[in-house]
């Protein structure tokens, strides 16, 4: 009986210690036939945990709201030190309400540093606030394809620079 109750413990541990991982996204597995998905903010926060894995969009995503929204806002996915070098589908949904405030920092995006590939994703009434390699879906870039950004506000050394004119989407200063 001992040694049942053991099996059975041990096989709830294993199954249970799984569920994080898959908790984190809406489905997938990150891999580029398999992508993460994604359809929420939280879910779009767990994105920097996986720098190098393939991530779909399947909805558009507000984060005009607490915690996201507040003091410097969103935290840019990938830095100097860590760029993401995976594959982000935005799949034609748009990100809603990205904020952020840093005036003393540099690669400043949605992606900081990105070396990986970002496809089809928008941006949408957004403030980006940085000193210096400000873009809006990225700072350092590699391969856009289809993104595109409407009422996006871009400063860089506290300056509007891009107000709203679909271009200047990335920092296009090399990493």
């Amino acid at each position: 009986m001992k040694r049942y109750t053991s099996i059975c413990l041990t096989l709830i541990l294993i199954l249970t210690s799984s569920i994080p991982l898959f908790a984190q996204f809406a489905g997938g597995s990150g891999t580029a036939r398999d992508p993460w998905k994604v359809a929420t903010a939280e879910q779009l926060n767990n994105v920097r945990s996986h720098l190098n894995a393939s991530f779909i969009q399947t909805a558009d995503i507000n984060l005009d709201a607490k915690p996201w929204n507040q003091g410097e806002g969103w935290k840019p996915i990938g830095s100097h030190r860590s760029r993401f070098t995976g594959n982000y589908n935005g799949a034609g949904f748009v990100i809603k309400g990205l904020k952020i405030n840093r005036p003393d920092g540099d690669a400043q995006g949605f992606f900081g540093c990105l070396e990986g590939s970002v496809q089809s994703l928008g941006l949408k009434n957004s403030n980006i606030q940085g000193d210096s390699g400000v873009g809006g879906l990225g700072r350092c870039t590699s391969d856009m394809v289809h993104p595109y950004s409407h009422n996006t506000y871009l400063g860089w050394n506290r300056e509007i620079w891009a107000p709203d004119t679909g271009h200047k989407i990335n920092g296009e200063h090399p990493c």
